[in-house]
């Protein structure tokens, strides 16, 4: 199965697909703007600091689509990236993934991720024939807590100190779905 040419409508306005490189000066601009609001939650954002960096990533990522190991989409509301959205990790054997995701702070509350998120499990589970999906959070991080409950993940614990951000640890929720919740 190929994931790195992959191009999934959500709805009439927006649809996801790979990055590509000459997209890199839209994605870094999309990051430098947002990067206060980034950076409350994301560790890289101080990492991505210049188009090279963007264009690292781009290029990383479209590398771990080709060996299936993962599948990182722009999040393209009428054609304009918006956000981003990952499967990190996929884990063939065991059928499983983690999912990430950010959208940039103007486009937040309008439906926009929840849309992406539910195109992406849906995609995950029915064409990588995935079984599990995991979601790691900050405790705080209210947002993709609510993005993680609307979409059916059961919180099935606490990690203690799971998540390091610039220096200080936070706790994070260990939400999970399965194929087999989501049909049910």
């Amino acid at each position: 199965m190929k994931i790195d040419n992959l191009l999934l409508k959500v709805d009439s306005n927006i649809h996801l697909q790979p990055l590509q490189e000459e997209e890199v000066d839209v994605l870094f601009a999309l990051v430098d703007a947002n990067r206060p609001y980034l950076r409350e939650f994301l560790g890289w954002v101080d990492y991505n600091t210049s188009r090279a960096h963007a264009l690292a990533f781009i290029k990383e990522e479209k590398e771990k689509a080709k060996k299936l190991e993962s599948f990182t989409v722009g999040i393209y509301l009428s054609n304009a990236l918006v956000g981003v959205i990952s499967l990190h990790a996929i884990d063939h054997l065991n059928q499983c993934a983690s999912i990430g995701y950010w959208i940039a702070q103007k486009y937040q509350g309008k439906g926009i991720m929840s849309a992406s998120v539910h195109a992406v499990i849906e995609y995950a589970f029915r064409e990588l024939h995935l079984h599990r999906i995991e979601l790691r959070c900050a405790v705080h991080n209210h947002k993709s807590r609510k993005i993680a409950e609307r979409m059916g993940f059961s919180q099935e614990g606490t990690l203690i100190q799971a998540i390091h951000h610039y220096g200080t640890y936070f706790d994070a929720y260990m939400y999970g779905l399965t194929a087999s919740t989501k049909e049910s």
